[in-house]
């Protein structure tokens, strides 16, 4: 009969099959080692991945946001502008109207210059509220004025109403030439009038 290889009685030595099997099991280990190195290097890749498009989609984001900044920016210009322009049409109305009809005005105008003058030191500066004032103050003069001469027949006295009314009238043409500087200083409109002196 031949001899079995596997015969341990043919055999010189004597395996040891404890360290065969500590053998195994550390090929096992390195094996699974290496396959989860390899899993946890596509994990590391993907992850990576994902980390470049949040980045991006980060960098979309912020871009968005200054677009929103910037267009709320805008609206609020332009709402600024708007409220603005409010201002100046309700002073300039009554002005015109004053100017035309010897300083009488309808209630509806004249509270439109009451709103133009409460809101202007908030939209504007001081100036605006202090050029309503002066308006005001000067059409009611050429009201009073003008009452005044329907009443009169003493011709001394009607040529010195005469004065004061023609004053009153110059008064708010320098008004309305302050009132289109302001208004060419803050809306911004490039529209360039002539200086005209205070006649006070």
């Amino acid at each position: 009969m031949g001899m079995s290889f596997w015969n341990p009685n043919s055999l010189h030595y004597v395996i040891d099959w404890s360290a065969w099997a500590t053998l195994v099991v550390g090929i096992s280990a390195v094996i699974g080692a290496v396959l989860i190195g390899k899993k946890q290097a596509a994990i590391a890749l993907m992850q990576a991945g994902i980390s470049d498009r949040q980045a991006r989609i980060m960098e979309r984001q912020t871009e968005i946001a200054s677009r929103q900044a910037d267009t709320e920016h805008t609206r609020l210009r332009a709402e600024l502008y708007d409220r603005r322009v409010i201002v100046y049409a309700g002073i300039e109305r009554y002005l015109i109207d004053a100017s035309m009809d010897d300083g009488k005005v309808s209630n509806e105008v004249r509270q439109s210059l009451f709103n133009s003058i409460s809101v202007s030191s908030f939209l504007l500066d001081d100036d605006v509220a202090s050029l309503g004032r002066k308006i005001l103050r000067v059409s009611s003069s050429l009201r009073s004025n003008m009452r005044k001469l329907e009443k009169l027949t003493d011709e001394a006295l009607r040529d010195e109403i005469y004065e004061r009314i023609d004053l009153n009238n110059d008064e708010l043409t320098f008004c309305h030439t302050e009132l289109r500087n302001h208004m060419t200083r803050y809306l911004k409109l490039g529209i360039s009038s002539d200086t005209v002196s205070d006649p006070e």
